[in-house]
Parts: structure tokens; sequence; C-alpha cells
């Protein structure tokens, strides 16, 4: 591997290791302790959180996809290694977590920002919440999966054996 593609590599670990970790803080406590608040409070709650993550997440997930496509692009003549298709298929899960949080996510995030936390409607509240639920955990198995993929292939490219598939690809 050259040092363009370790470099890459690990950074995209890094960040791929980042995201998954926030993913597992949320499945582990956000989530089970929203869905026990009381609705004013999770409103309330999510309002800082997100105001607060709006901001930070954009920068995090574009420079990882940004470094996914750097190391997909540097081991592009190496195609037939198992890290070049580890890369592309974590890359495409990192983006199908991208998809749903800018095109489902983002819109609940707005609607519950403009909740009036001093009267708004309790189903609609509800609702919302039940709907973040079920986002994050279809994200979080997104993105655990994009970074146990990766590890799993970077030990195994690093552990030095080389094992050829069923279509004669490398590690």
């Amino acid at each position: 591997m050259s040092t363009l593609q370790r470099l890459t590599i690990a950074l995209v670990l890094l960040l791929t290791g980042i995201l998954a970790g926030l993913q597992t803080l949320m499945l582990m406590g956000v989530l089970p302790a929203i869905a026990r608040m009381p609705l004013a409070t999770y409103a309330g709650a999510w309002q800082a959180m997100d105001h607060y993550m709006a901001v930070r997440m954009p920068a995090l997930v574009n420079i990882t996809l940004v470094l996914y496509l750097i190391a997909i692009l540097s081991f592009v003549r190496e195609r037939r290694r198992w890290i070049f298709w580890t890369l592309l298929g974590c890359f495409a899960l990192i983006m199908t977590d991208t998809i749903l949080t800018i095109t489902q996510q983002l819109p609940i995030n707005r609607a519950v920002q403009a909740i009036d936390l001093s009267h708004f409607d309790a189903e609609r509240v509800q609702q919302l919440r039940d709907i973040t639920i079920q986002h994050f955990h279809l994200r979080g198995l997104l993105s655990v999966t994009a970074f146990v993929w990766l590890v799993g292939a970077v030990a195994f490219s690093l552990d030095g054996q080389r094992a050829d598939s069923p279509e004669g690809m490398r590690v």
C-alpha cells in the first residue's frame, strides 16, 4: 500500500468510527432516554441537541465522504483487492445514511425546532419522536455496519493474509 492509501484508510477508519460511535451513543443512551421523556422534555431536548449537531454534523459527514472518495480513487487501479470493494460498500452505507438524514430526518428536525413548548400538539410531537427513533435505529445499523466492515477489511489486510475468493479477488 502506498503512503496515500495508508493515510486515507486511517482517516476514513477514524471518521467512520466517530460516526459509528455517535450512532452507538444514540442507540444505547439517547434513544431510550427520549422514548421515556415527557413530550415537552423531548421536544426541548431535541431542539437543543439539534441546534448544536446541525452545525457540526454536515462538516463531519462531508469530510468523511470526501476522504472515502480519495481512498476509493487511490485504490481504483487495484480494483481486484477487497479493500477497494470494502471502501465502495462502506461509502454506499454512509451515503445511504446521509441521504436518509437529508431527506427524512432533517424535515423532522425542522418540525421539532418549530414547536412552541408552551403550546403544542401532543399527538404530532409523539409522531415526530417515534419516527426519529425509527430513523436513528436504521442510521445506527448503517454506520456501525460500515465501521465493522471497514475494520474487518483493514485488519484482514494488515494481517498480511492473502485469500483468493471464488472470483479471484485478492485482499
